[in-house]
């Protein structure tokens, strides 16, 4: 009975899966997962150059999309509303890298003094 489950799972659009996830069910966030960690992950990489830095941003797009699994309401397709949080993760990691950067030369200016 389990395996019918999941193999219903596997077969299952997108929107079945996120329905499904909506009511907690982790298969479905293994499948949704499966489906795009490769290509959010290719997408990330051309932006960041940064493996390590690519994959903790993906894993906490996946993460995030899991803990607020409950509250997520998709208008679309569901490979856009994960490119729209990779994206999204992106500019925050640049913002923040950029406001590190400042703090850093500001500070070596001060200690100059």
């Amino acid at each position: 009975m389990k395996s019918e489950k999941f193999t219903n799972l596997k077969l299952s659009t997108d929107l079945e899966l996120v329905q499904e996830l909506k009511k907690s069910n982790p298969n479905a966030f293994t499948f949704l997962y499966g489906r795009s960690k490769y290509r959010s992950f290719n997408f990330a990489y051309t932006k960041l150059n940064d493996k390590e830095v690519t994959r903790n941003l993906i894993h906490n797009v996946f993460t995030s999309l899991w803990d607020n699994h409950s509250n997520i309401n998709i208008q679309g397709i569901f490979p856009k509303y994960i490119y729209i949080m990779v994206h999204s993760k992106i500019i925050h990691y640049f913002r923040r890298t950029l406001v590190a950067e400042r703090y850093q030369k500001n500070l070596g200016l001060l200690l100059q003094k």
